[in-house]
Order: C-alpha cells, then structure tokens, then sequence
C-alpha cells in the first residue's frame, strides 16, 4: 500500500501564521487594486495558495519581509485579474458605496481620499498604497513590485503629483 504525502506540519504552522498577521491586510490591499470584494477575496485565497506553493524558494531566498513577499504575490495576482479580458471588458469606477463597511466608518474626507487614490493608474496607486497604506519604506516598495527604488521613488512622486490635481481640481469644481 503506498502511503499518501503528509504535508509538513511546520508548512501549514507558518501558512497559518501569514494568514493570522496578513490576510487583512491583503485583501485591503486586493480590494483596493481590484475595486470589488468577491474578486479581492478570490486574490486573496490565489495569494495565498501561490505562497504555498512558492514556500520553499522564500525559505532558500532567504527573504526579509514575509509582509513584503506576500504583498508582492498579492499585487501580482492582482495585475493578472486586471489583465484578464473579462475585466477589460467590465466598468470598475469607484464610489463610495463599493467601499467595504469598515472604511465607510471612516470620516468622508478619509474615503474621498481613498476613492482619488483608487482612480489613480495602477503603477502610481500601487506605489502610493504600499508606500503609505502600508508604510512600507522605499525600497521594501521596490522589492514588493520588482522595480528599481529609483523606479518606485519616480512613481511615488509622479503618483502625488497626480493625486494633489486630481484633489485641487476637486476642491475647485466644489
């Protein structure tokens, strides 16, 4: 009779643990990127079965920030269902009634900001997130989006620049 594989005990322990400390975080940051729930909450379950997956080449990288590396499985995740052609196809413009409960709590100030910031193109909304949201330094950013901190620093100050005239020219029109 041959025996069927057991997973590693201590596998599952740290799938665990990533889950415990992260999956808030990202599928905030899923929901953010995709700008619906039921698609955030499928990325995140795709995140985390790709870190599953990709557990041993972490373990040998022997990378700093697990909160990075998972950050970056979840962006990329994210990116693919954006290139799919279903979503090419669907219209994703936020309001503030696509905003989960726990941010519709926050003061309106708080989710127009956040509504501007999701309308920004990806490569500035992601930078933006990851470096503020996040609180992620410059270069864990880049190392979360495999691009140059040059890049990401490039980004996040492009992304400011298109998030304050996207805010004037708001404040203009009120």
């Amino acid at each position: 009779m041959e025996s069927v594989p057991v997973p590693d005990a201590s596998r599952e322990n740290k799938l665990k643990r990533w889950v415990d400390a992260y999956a808030d975080t990202l599928l905030r940051t899923c929901y953010l990127c995709l700008g619906d729930m039921h698609l955030a909450q499928d990325a995140l379950q795709e995140t985390f079965l790709k870190a599953w997956r990709g557990m041993d080449k972490f373990e040998q990288k022997n990378v700093q920030s697990e909160k990075a590396w998972l950050i970056r499985i979840a962006m990329n995740v994210c990116r693919d269902h954006l290139r799919s052609p279903w979503h090419r196809r669907v219209d994703r413009h936020f309001t503030p009634e696509d905003l989960p409960p726990s941010m519709l709590a926050a003061p309106q100030e708080d989710r127009d900001l956040l509504i501007d910031i999701c309308r920004l193109p990806g490569k500035y909304k992601q930078v933006i997130l990851l470096y503020h949201y996040h609180k992620m330094t410059v270069q864990e950013t880049a190392a979360a989006l495999h691009i140059p901190a040059a890049t990401a620093y490039k980004r996040l100050r492009k992304g400011r620049v298109l998030l304050k005239n996207q805010l004037t020219g708001r404040e203009q029109n009120d």
